[in-house]
Order: C-alpha cells, then sequence, then structure tokens
C-alpha cells in the first residue's frame, strides 16, 4: 500500500452485549469467554482480509484493493456468525459454574459492520495503524439506532461498487444514520438470526434471505 493509501474494503465483526457482560461477569471466566470468541471469529476469516487491530470487543479487518463478489462478503459474514455462535454453544457446555460470565453467555450476540473507502497506513514507532475519515466512519458505523444486536451492516459506497445490484439481489432493509462531520449516510441492514441455523430475527425484524436471481 502506498503511503497516500488506497481504496479497500474495512469489515469489523463486533459483539454486542460486550459492555454488560465484562460489567457483570467473573473477571477471569469473562476474559476467557470474550478471548475465545473473538479467536473463532479469526480462525473462521476467509477473505484475506488483514487483521489490523483487536478493539477490546471488536476485531478491525481490511483488505486493500479490488472488492471480492459480494456474495463472497455475505458468505464470510455468514461464517462469521455460525462460527461465533458454535463457539457460544461449546462454552455454554463445557463452561456453567454460575458466575455472571456464565449466567449471561447468551446475551452475547454479533454484529458486522462494513464499509468501502479511501485507507491509508500510519507508522507509530513499529506499530501500525489505518487513518483516514473512511476509516472514523466504518467505526461510527457500530453507534447507530438500529432497534436489534444481530445484523450485517453496510454502506451504500460498499453497495454501490459491487458489481451486482445488492437491491435486485439481496433484501436488505434501508436505514439511515446521521452522523456528526459525516452528516446523513445512506445504509443497509440485513438482520441476522439470534442464533446461527435459527430463522428466528430480532423482535419486529424478519431474517432477510438472498433473493432468486
Amino acid at each position: 500500500m502506498s503511503p497516500q493509501g488506497e481504496r479497500g474494503l474495512i469489515l469489523i465483526p463486533d459483539i454486542s452485549g460486550y459492555t454488560a457482560f465484562v460489567h457483570e461477569a467473573h473477571a477471569e471466566h469473562a476474559q476467557r469467554v470474550i478471548s475465545s470468541l473473538l479467536e473463532a471469529l479469526i480462525d473462521a476469516e476467509r477473505l484475506d482480509l488483514q487483521l489490523c487491530e483487536i478493539e477490546g470487543d471488536a476485531l478491525f479487518f481490511f483488505r486493500p484493493g479490488r472488492l471480492p463478489d459480494f456474495e463472497r462478503i455475505v458468505d464470510q459474514v455468514a461464517g462469521w456468525h455460525e462460527a461465533f455462535h458454535d463457539m457460544r454453544r461449546s462454552l455454554r457446555r463445557h463452561t456453567d459454574c454460575g458466575c455472571g460470565a456464565c449466567a449471561r453467555l447468551d446475551s452475547l450476540t454479533l454484529k458486522v459492520v462494513a464499509h468501502y473507502g479511501q485507507i491509508r497506513v500510519q507508522k507509530i514507532k513499529h506499530l501500525q495503524m489505518l487513518f483516514g475519515g473512511d476509516v472514523i466512519l466504518a467505526h461510527r458505523l457500530l453507534k447507530n439506532s438500529l432497534p436489534l444486536h444481530s445484523y450485517f451492516l453496510f454502506t451504500d459506497a460498499l453497495a454501490d461498487r459491487c458489481e451486482l445490484g445488492v437491491a435486485a439481489r439481496f433484501a436488505c432493509v434501508r436505514h439511515d444514520e446521521d452522523y456528526p462531520v459525516f452528516g446523513k449516510t445512506a445504509l443497509n441492514v440485513i438482520p441476522l438470526p439470534i442464533a446461527a441455523g435459527s430463522t428466528t430475527a430480532e423482535p419486529n425484524f424478519t431474517p432477510l434471505r438472498r433473493a432468486n436471481p
């Protein structure tokens, strides 16, 4: 990547319910649970994404250059969702001491946000971080007014770059957020089932399925 940067894909899987979980859980068990879930997400990566940073309850992935097909991006999100809930079920089976971590394990869900824009690498000592307005916007997407906890949320900037019309191939709920500095931002939402393999999404939302070609 050149010092001036280039356009690329940003994907951030984030654990919903993290703050309450850590606050109310036994510290050692909470740390083990969150570490196991994040490791499962890292192991389930299939898009040749680069992991820039682990951000507490989220993983900051990016991929510079040409976008993969949108179907592959959706498949990646579905793979993360399945891996997350598989690990959560495994932890439930093997960790049940009655502490706060065990009691609140089922409250943890997964959301994924995605954006396409300009990304630049900034080096500080021996470390590197991504820099730029589009990187900030991608993180802002995690804070929104959606009345649900498990979903795939992506910008029109990503949808417009896909070779296939997203609206034509996927049934997406349209959503707008007004972010400071960035203003009104057009977004698309695919609600995810509450648990992998479930046909039930969040209350008042229907799980959206891929449309027929």
